[in-house]
């Protein structure tokens, strides 16, 4: 069973100085990834394929360490990497990277973390799993609201062993409003977007139900449920129309 928070913080980082300028300016670079199953790597060979580029072939995606990114682009390793906030910013602020483009730009509010629980745990505690789904909808309000995310950011900074190594500073900056967004709603068609791209990419059989898939661990209805219970105001559709690097791919 998943259950899917959309916070849109990817970004595109190449080193700084770089003559990297346009997607096609990749074609021979090194691109660091921290997960080729990450959706901000899906939207990355996304736009290479749009831009006629091969991921495979016209250019070297490496899988490193989220922690080594930073440091892979500061040695020459990798020109450019693209991953979730905080690590652009952190990249920025050390004088090693600059922005090449916000994953925003390539698919307007898309997912990017998850909640997922096994559906057996779910159906015998069902109570908890729900607690647990509503307590990460109430941190997403919270981080999405103007008057409340400074605040919030700060209780993060706080309780979290991971973020605490961040500086404070730098984990506003990186999730100022418009560069990173946390809509909790799970749409449906989101997720049959991620399966089609998933699809495109080899990485699911081409005979997969992708509609069966999506029913099965999508929740729209009941990330509506709760959202409405926690103060939220969801939308009355389970899908959109969702456009990646300016075409369709579902809706």
């Amino acid at each position: 069973m998943l259950r899917r928070p959309a916070p849109t913080g990817g970004v595109l980082i190449k080193a700084k100085g770089s003559d990297i300028k346009l997607p096609q300016d990749l074609k021979g670079k090194n691109v660091g990834v921290h997960s080729p199953l990450m959706v901000n790597s899906f939207l990355f060979n996304t736009l290479l394929v749009r831009y006629n580029l091969d991921p495979a072939k016209d250019l070297n995606i490496r899988i490193i360490n989220m922690n080594e990114l930073i440091p892979a682009l500061e040695r020459g390793e990798i020109d450019a990497f693209i991953n979730p906030e905080p690590l652009a910013t952190l990249s920025e602020m050390k004088g090693a990277g600059e922005v090449m483009l916000l994953s925003k730009n390539l698919w307007f509010k898309h997912p990017c973390c998850l909640v997922a629980m096994k559906k057996d745990f779910f159906e015998s505690e069902t109570n908890l799993a729900k607690a647990i789904y509503a307590s990460t909808m109430e941190s997403g309000l919270a981080l999405n609201n103007a008057q409340t995310r400074s605040q919030a950011i700060e209780k993060v900074h706080a309780e979290s062993e991971a973020y605490k190594k961040v500086p404070l500073e730098g984990l506003k900056r990186a999730f100022i409003q418009g560069r990173s967004d946390f809509d909790p709603f799970v749409y449906a068609s989101s997720g049959k977007a991620v399966l089609i791209m998933m699809r495109n990419f080899n990485m699911l059989p081409a005979s997969v139900d992708i509609d069966a898939m999506v029913a099965d661990a999508c929740l729209s209805d009941l990330s509506r449920e709760i959202l409405t219970a926690v103060g939220g105001d969801p939308p009355a559709e389970n899908s959109r129309t969702e456009k990646i690097v300016s075409e369709i791919v579902a809706s």
